[in-house]
């Protein structure tokens, strides 16, 4: 059994290492969908009893979308500076200095299991696949030693990679997980060596396969049953882990870090936000604000944090209690170390850093950045176009102490002249209350933190962070299907439940090599080709892979809608459509929209 070793903080106080640390991610979790929320359809008895055991965090922030918060937990950087800007996009080779990386070379085995989405492998869907053993951009290239891992989503009786040998597992996806977490830390506990394991869970991401006995009490079939059910089995595996850390006897010497990787849907009829604004994929609160626990036995004293925290400050946080110094790590580093609010009598009121998040949608770059109760989002979400006076350019400025309601927006303060309020010249002028000259003089100083923000982003994405000072290659994102080497495991993987999932969807959307894999599936024969180019941009995309559109045929004369955001706004009925083609997206160069819907069916044309 390795002696724990100890060391001072900042503060002064004695900071004992961790033998074992775990980070545990839900996918798409809300942050009200945990059941301290009071909300009735989160059965999470177990995260409720390690939050009451451990450090609550009330305001942890994580990137509105899955894969730039994964690559911000490993890089302890803003996901757009490693170049992971939206789902899918694979982490630079360059960013090399990752936790998994430091500990490893520091002695620690490092371990990831579940979900990777950080190798560039997409689905006209949304199933994952194993991780191929020599991929470039999966885990052993940043610092795993072992992984069981999936690209994407993946649901029960699921095909993982152990390290890159394809392995048939039976049950729900969080068990499996959690029983080869255990049996990781058990080896490394029996050897005497100290463990680090990332944790990440595919659920409760769509497209909802729990068990038939987890389904919450709501009708059979509906989203909100099978969304909450995927919810309880993953309670039940951090249950699980939790017991097994005290059958290893290891509870005291394990750092138990849970988080969720982005806000929750918008679609559920219980929404997920909590009454918070937005949603997943935007930066409002909904959308980044996320619930998050640290448990660890007789270190970590019970609490309830409203300070704010963010996925960057993981990394310096581990770095510090494994003893390692942080200018290992690829600067700059947009964190700061938990440790004094994990385990020092410092528990401070403030963040002494702004936390900045970057995000690219629409192919345009948002920012965020958050200093305590103040919060500035730039360009201006408010308005969907620029007006005449310019205000899309300008920041938006809120008190989160009031919420991020409309009215408790300074949006129109005129951060170029605060003497004046900029008004929309087509509506009637709002009175304004005058800001206080101190909260003026805070914006300002907000304002010019954001602007170093967004510039030193720019810098990064142009490769100055690292040794090279410049990109050694751009890393694109590709269909997994179209992939040579995983063409002989077609029928393999596409039988199972998330990729039958997709049938429907390829069938649906005409794509022609689909006929060609659903016979290969059938025949189990090796012999089709589907490595063509596609042939439309529509096909190179894959679509997005939101389940709901099942009622809909693409006919994709010209290339779609070119970001999946904007093809997200669409819904089954053909009113959304006539609205969606209207003059408020004149961006949109799609000819011909079949609607099949229960409602109504009809052709809506737009002319090019």
């Amino acid at each position: 059994m390795p002696r724990r070793r100890t060391f001072r903080d900042g503060g002064g106080d004695a900071v004992p290492s961790p033998s074992h640390i775990v980070i545990a991610l839900s996918d798409d979790q809300g942050w009200a969908d945990i059941g301290y929320r009071d909300n009735r359809f989160a059965r999470t008895p177990h995260l409720v009893a390690m939050a009451s055991n451990g450090l609550r965090f009330e305001r942890f922030y994580a990137t509105p979308i899955c894969s730039p918060t994964r690559a911000s937990i490993l890089t302890g950087r803003a996901a757009d500076r490693t170049g992971v800007h939206d789902q899918g996009v694979p982490l630079r080779l360059q960013e090399r200095s990752t936790i998994a990386a430091l500990l490893k070379a520091a002695g620690w085995a490092t371990a990831h299991l579940g979900k990777w989405h950080l190798d560039g492998f997409r689905a006209p869907g949304m199933g994952g696949v194993p991780i191929l053993a020599k991929h470039p951009h999966g885990p052993s290239n940043f610092g795993f030693e072992h992984f069981m891992s999936s690209t994407g989503v993946f649901e029960v009786d699921a095909v993982l990679s152990r390290n890159g040998v394809f392995e048939d597992v039976v049950g729900d996806s969080s068990d499996v997980l959690a029983a080869e977490a255990l049996r990781f830390i058990g080896i490394q506990a029996h050897a005497g060596r100290k463990s680090f394991t990332a944790l990440w869970y595919p659920s409760p991401h769509e497209p909802w396969v729990p068990l038939p006995q987890d389904r919450c009490a709501s009708p059979a079939g509906t989203r909100r049953s099978k969304y909450y059910g995927e919810l309880h089995g993953l309670d039940r595996s951090i249950g699980s882990l939790r017991r097994g850390l005290r059958e290893l006897g290891v509870q005291n010497r394990t750092l138990l870090i849970f988080s969720s990787d982005n806000g929750g849907y918008s679609h559920m009829t219980v929404p997920s936000n909590g009454g918070l604004r937005g949603f997943k994929r935007s930066l409002w609160e909904g959308g980044i604000r996320v619930p998050a626990i640290a448990e660890w036995p007789g270190v970590v004293a019970p609490s309830v944090s409203w300070v704010p925290a963010c996925v960057y400050d993981l990394l310096p946080t581990i770095l510090q209690l494994a003893g390692l110094p942080l200018s290992k790590a690829l600067s700059p580093q947009d964190g700061v170390s938990l440790v004094p609010r994990l385990i020092g009598s410092r528990r401070d009121s403030r963040r002494s850093k702004s936390i900045g998040i970057a995000f690219t949608s629409h192919f345009q770059p948002h920012y965020v950045l958050i200093d305590n109760d103040l919060k500035i989002i730039w360009p201006n979400p408010l308005y969907s176009g620029l007006r005449k006076d310019g205000a899309r350019d300008l920041p938006v400025f809120f008190n989160l102490s009031h919420g991020e309601d409309a009215n408790q927006a300074y949006e129109g303060f005129n951060i170029s002249d605060p003497r004046k309020w900029s008004g929309n010249a087509s509506e009637p002028a709002r009175p304004r209350v005058p800001l206080a000259p101190a909260l003026v003089q805070r914006l300002h100083r907000l304002w010019r933190r954001m602007q170093k923000f967004v510039d030193s982003v720019a810098e990064s994405r142009s490769g100055r962070d690292y040794p090279e000072k410049r990109l050694l290659s751009a890393p694109t994102a590709e269909l997994w299907h179209t992939s040579e080497a995983y063409r002989r495991h077609l029928p393999q993987l596409l039988s199972r439940p998330q990729h039958r999932l997709e049938w429907k969807w390829l069938e649906r959307r005409n794509i022609s090599w689909w006929p060609a894999v659903r016979q290969l599936v059938d025949s189990q024969s090796l012999t089709v080709n589907v490595t063509r180019q596609p042939r439309s941009r529509f096909e190179a995309l894959g679509g997005y892979t939101e389940g709901r559109y099942n009622d809909v045929t693409w006919v994709p004369n010209r290339p779609l809608p070119r970001h999946p955001t904007q093809k997200r706004c669409l819904a089954t009925c053909a009113h959304a459509y006539e609205g969606y083609l209207g003059k408020d997206d004149p961006d949109t160069r799609l000819e011909t929209i079949i609607v099949v819907s229960r409602a109504r069916r009809g052709s809506y044309r737009r002319s090019s």
